[in-house]
């Protein structure tokens, strides 16, 4: 049988920015034809670093300036002030620590539900976010799992 070539090694994608979905076609290509199961143990540890690659990415938080910018932007469409400065820096903190794509779809959802021209709750925020968050810690804990079950060291 042959191997699946891959485009970039995961050694290389660990040390550079890349976008998920080129991780992502990556794993698709390694498992073509074949379990995990079944890959040679190049094939597999190469799958599961991508594997832990992606879900380590997938948890990165965002930068204050992405969440400031999302704040202004749902404050500006709901059609009031943003609140005082310490209470801002507050809500920014504690969104800074979710990723990027999560925090853009808490404020479409913010968008899509707040009734009143009043600011927010930050759980308004947060409680959309949360179970989707949970859900890749738990995929990164299961990643590092089957890595420990194969020998193979965390990166």
């Amino acid at each position: 049988m042959t191997t699946t070539s891959m485009p970039v090694p995961a050694s290389e994608l660990a040390n550079q920015p890349c976008e998920i979905s080129k991780i992502t076609l990556t794993l698709q290509r390694i498992l073509q034809k074949k379990s995990l199961i079944e890959l040679s143990a190049k094939e597999r540890n190469q799958y599961l670093d991508l594997m832990l690659i992606k879900n380590q990415r997938q948890l990165e938080p965002c930068s204050k300036g992405h969440v400031a910018k999302m704040l202004s932007v749902v404050a500006g469409m709901i059609g009031c002030s943003l609140p005082p400065s310490p209470v801002a820096a507050k809500y920014i903190e504690m969104l800074s620590v979710y990723p990027p794509d999560l925090v853009d779809e808490a404020g479409n959802d913010v968008l899509e539900r707040h009734k009143w021209n009043t600011f927010p709750r930050v759980a308004e925020f947060i409680e959309p976010m949360k179970e989707m968050y949970n859900l890749r810690k738990q995929a990164l804990r299961d990643i590092e799992k089957t890595m420990k079950f194969y020998g193979r060291e965390m990166k």
